[in-house]
């Protein structure tokens, strides 16, 4: 169970515009304002306090925490990590990049009793009671295992089909403006026949 620490971008572009115009919409969303690892009223809470990090946004734990009931943190510099989401219908959509970055996992607590059976000394049956314990919890890792993010947008399936996905990053274009740096521009040829 989770806090959910706001990004800065998201409490100053989503989150203090919708408080400034309905009061009651932290405390509605549990959200609270922390200066110094404290709770402080809202109005502490401005753009400016925010980008200078006086103040933060965090969701408490619990139900309707964007972060479901738990999340897999791990070192990267983009802050990205993997959580459960209160959200499960998005799993049924066939676009579902609904997140601000963060990775949301279909089956969070089978994730998390595999996680606790290979690298801690906990049993995996204790997670039931972890996860219904109402207080954010950290149970670190006696190992470490790689975690690797991949992101695709043209592929060959098992059929042997080409496939195309949005590239809804844009990482494309900085990897071909990379590619020219180091290849020079490749000119376009037609294909003609099929290959195998």
């Amino acid at each position: 169970n989770p806090y959910w620490n706001v990004p800065e971008s998201i409490a100053t572009e989503e989150i203090l515009p919708v408080a400034r115009q309905d009061p009651t919409f932290l405390r509605r969303n549990n959200y609270e304002v922390v200066r110094n690892g404290r709770t402080v009223g809202p109005g502490a809470l401005s753009a400016r306090a925010i980008a200078s990090g006086e103040v933060r946004i965090r969701q408490k734990p619990g139900a309707g925490n964007a972060l479901g009931h738990v999340k897999f943190l791990f070192p990267n510099q983009y802050d990205i990590y993997l959580h459960d989401t209160p959200a499960d219908h998005l799993f049924t959509q066939k676009n579902r990049a609904f997140s601000h970055g963060c990775i949301r996992v279909e089956r969070p607590d089978d994730l998390a009793r595999t996680l606790l059976a290979a690298l801690s000394d906990r049993d995996p049956a204790s997670y039931e009671e972890l996860r219904g314990n109402e207080g954010e919890q950290w149970i670190p890792f006696d190992h470490k295992i790689p975690v690797y993010i991949l992101y695709f947008t043209a592929w060959v399936d098992e059929d042997g089909t080409l496939r195309f996905h949005p590239d809804i990053y844009d990482r494309d274009r900085s990897l071909e403006g990379e590619r020219q740096e180091k290849l020079g521009p490749v000119e376009p040829r037609p294909v003609t026949g099929a290959t195998s």
